[in-house]
């Protein structure tokens, strides 16, 4: 995935936070309550894509729905 497309998801949900996971793939953490979801790390940049098109088309962010949750380690460094 590329950074372009990262950018596409800022400029559509600025709040949110967005970015590359050192594993691979792309993680988003929602800013009304800080939850987290993960993408799958071989995801292209057309998929990625289409699925914020498809969140503009529905009204309502589908990665939540989409990518699978995670939270955060509150012992770990990332």
């Amino acid at each position: 995935m590329t950074s372009e497309s990262i950018e596409k998801y800022r400029k559509m949900y600025p709040n949110d936070g967005i970015g590359f996971e050192i594993s691979g793939g792309v993680s988003v953490e929602r800013e009304s309550d800080g939850a987290g979801f993960r993408g799958d790390e071989n995801e292209s940049d057309e998929v990625f894509l289409d699925r914020l098109e498809r969140s503009k088309k529905a009204g309502k962010n589908l990665f939540y729905e989409e990518w699978e949750p995670f939270e955060y380690e509150d012992d770990v460094d990332y």
